[in-house]
């Protein structure tokens, strides 16, 4: 039983790794495979990925501008990761590590619109920009018109 615990417990110490480039990255999945006696041919047949994507991230010319371009790829290299059992090493929100990258914690963010209320009175104006329309319209129409004319005879 102190042998499952002790083996218990160093799984749990294992650290999540941060690579700070994707040859890093490579190079490590690449000894990860080579360590499980597995060729890349088998692995792709497994996970269905092409073995060019594969060799790709263990060759580590793949940049985040792929990434980005191309969402498959992330859940391609999650599943490669997973397939080597090395999630707890290395998981995929924290992969890489940039000094420079931008963040916004602790930033205050306006979700409001950055325009001016100059306009705050434009619903009133087309309201009685149509209100105005619409009395033209019936001055104008001939059949009001007579109504009109014929009313004002009966109270003339």
């Amino acid at each position: 039983m102190k042998l499952l615990n002790y083996h218990h417990q160093e799984k749990e110490m294992v650290e999540n790794r941060v690579f700070k480039s994707f040859k890093e990255l490579g190079t490590f999945l690449q000894k990860k495979r080579r360590l499980k006696g597995e060729k890349i041919d088998f692995i792709a047949t497994n996970l269905i990925i092409k073995k060019k994507f594969l060799k790709s991230f263990e060759e580590g010319i793949l940049n985040e501008r792929d990434f980005i371009d191309n969402p498959h790829l992330k859940g391609f290299l999650n599943s490669y990761i997973r397939y080597l059992k090395c999630e707890n090493e290395c998981k995929i929100d924290n992969l890489f590590y940039k000094e420079d990258s931008f963040s916004i914690k602790g930033q205050k963010v306006s979700l409001e619109s950055g325009t001016d209320n100059k306009n705050s009175y434009g619903s009133l104006i087309i309201l009685f920009s149509i209100l105005f329309m619409s009395l033209i319209y019936l001055l104008w129409n001939k059949q009001t018109y007579k109504q009109l004319y014929n009313l004002g005879k009966l109270i003339n």
